[in-house]
């Protein structure tokens, strides 16, 4: 008697598991077509978006104008145009506009990646064959995107998030990559007479006529944190915070070349071992620069700033006695 009980007992128990389970199963399939239900949901949204905008973009054919048909920088405005309506697919968009207020054309990039170019031909307007295969096709599956464009008075470079380079337009002020090619590189900049370029590991590239970097850069006594650019003139900041400069003029004094020296101006080598540690930044304007170091902490003194200048006078190539007092508080 006591055995069929127990035999009872549990069978009732087998039953209530298997009633268990297969509840269990039916919640976990209700769950998991809620799941693929919302899935579908949320796909068939997304394609209705897409197809919306792609609708919307086929509404509105893209266009560039420009505000002056008689300026050089209008040159190649119609067949630029009709390769946007002819090649653009509908998803891709213009993502930015490069140009620089002393040229004459114009660079276009797009979300794609894609870059195009109009305005005076010799002056950036029109592309190499190598940089049109490489970046002036429409490719929406296009793998390697734009990171940087630049443009100098008269030619444009771009730099890929893989690191390679292109150039095109006038070879004098940077249109011609140099030799070898900048690889790897990380950062991209412009002053209006040329290019320079960087890699994450601090060798340094420069390339527009007569320009030429300084021995120390890309030694191992040199290794390169920042790279700056203005007008005609180039700086490469090391990793302890040492300045080299190069450059050129369109005057007859390219005070940004540390060789120069002139009896009317302050030259670099007057100042070079003030700015051999501790540099943060420096600018140009045309007859002058000037670079602001941080000066570390003794067991006397604070840290503080200061203020070193070089280049023509009258441009302010000497920094007057009452900015020192001002600027050994920081700079900005």
């Amino acid at each position: 008697m006591f055995a069929g009980c127990q035999q009872q007992q549990t069978g009732r128990q087998q039953q209530k598991q298997q009633q268990h389970q297969q509840e269990q199963q039916h919640h976990q399939h209700n769950e998991q077509h809620l799941h693929q239900q919302q899935q579908q949901q949320h796909q068939q949204h997304d394609q209705q978006q897409q197809q919306q905008q792609q609708a919307r973009n086929s509404s509105f054919p893209a266009k560039v104008y420009c505000s002056n048909a008689k300026s050089k920088g209008c040159i190649g405005i119609t067949e630029l145009n009709d390769t946007l309506n002819q090649e653009r697919p509908a998803s891709v968009m213009m993502a930015g506009i490069s140009c620089h207020p002393k040229g004459t054309s114009f660079a276009l990039l797009f979300t794609d990646g894609t870059v195009l170019a109009m305005g005076e031909e010799l002056q950036g307007g029109e592309m190499t064959a190598e940089v049109k295969n490489g970046l002036g096709r429409f490719d929406a599956s296009r793998s390697q995107r734009v990171k940087t464009i630049a443009a100098t008075t008269g030619a444009f470079a771009v730099l890929l998030h893989n690191g390679s380079v292109f150039a095109w337009g006038d070879t004098t002020v940077g249109g011609e990559l140099p030799t070898p090619e900048p690889s790897d590189c990380s950062e991209l900049i412009a002053a209006d007479v040329g290019f320079a370029a960087m890699t994450a590991g601090g060798t340094v590239y420069s390339w527009g006529k007569g320009i030429v970097l300084p021995a120390r850069v890309n030694t191992a006594a040199f290794q390169a944190a920042s790279i700056w650019a203005e007008r005609t003139c180039f700086a490469a900041i090391s990793t302890s915070g040492e300045l080299a400069v190069w450059g050129t003029s369109t005057s007859s004094a390219p005070f940004c070349n540390e060789g120069f020296t002139s009896s009317d101006y302050v030259s670099f080598q007057e100042v070079k071992d003030r700015l051999s540690s501790g540099v943060k930044m420096v600018r140009f304007n045309e007859r002058a620069a000037a670079a602001a170091r941080q000066r570390e902490a003794t067991a006397t003194t604070q840290t503080s700033w200061e203020l070193i200048s070089w280049g023509d006078p009258e441009a302010g190539g000497v920094a007057p006695n009452s900015l020192h007092s001002v600027a050994k508080n920081g700079v900005k």
